[in-house]
């Protein structure tokens, strides 16, 4: 319910303001004032949707800009990030939270990775945690050979006394190589 609030569908205050519209036409051809003022509470209710929307960020946004950070922070090669918004228990594929903020940094450099972007991301919450699945577009280099590569990743968050962290990730689309082979090169 507080998704329809605080996360209000574009197409919800669509209906609602289309929806005043209409009353407040139909009361004025009809000269209706109790007409009038419904039709200025839905666009009054409209507007206030539309103000929390953008002023309150849900869990679901929270987790959708800290997955940007997240990704931003391994393009940068920030590793004081990438340690900050993973969990202490943090898994990907069997290598722990100190291997996995070693290896962000190793693999930018071991395969030249630049422009990273987040193309598309799909945030759905499951009770106690968020999943993001993103996909994700980065130019590698590696061998002389180079070029766009598309990748798809899930990161699965937990609420923290830290705040939201990535407790899992598992790469679920790496075209053109196997994620354990790669993740083998990194592991020690």
């Amino acid at each position: 319910m507080t998704e329809w609030i605080f996360d209000t569908p574009y197409w919800v205050l669509g209906v609602l303001v289309a929806g005043a519209a209409a009353l407040f036409v139909a009361g004025n051809n009809r000269q209706d004032k109790p007409l009038k003022r419904l039709a200025l509470a839905a666009l009054g209710l409209a507007i206030a949707l539309a103000i929390t929307s953008y002023l309150v960020d849900t869990d679901r946004e929270k987790v959708g800009k800290k997955t940007r950070e997240f990704v931003g922070a391994v393009e940068k090669k920030d590793t004081a990030t990438v340690e900050r918004l993973l969990h202490p228990s943090a898994d990907l594929r069997g290598m722990h939270k100190k291997e996995i903020v070693r290896a962000a940094g190793e693999a930018v450099d071991a395969y030249h990775l630049k422009d990273v972007r987040i193309s598309s991301m799909d945030v759905r919450s499951t009770g106690d945690t968020i999943i993001a699945v993103i996909n994700v577009g980065a130019n590698v280099e590696v061998g002389g050979f180079g070029g766009g590569v598309p990748s798809t990743w899930q990161l699965t968050w937990v609420k923290t006394e830290a705040g939201w962290q990535v407790q899992n990730i598992d790469a679920l689309s790496l075209p053109f190589a196997d994620i354990n082979a790669v993740l083998s090169r990194f592991r020690k």
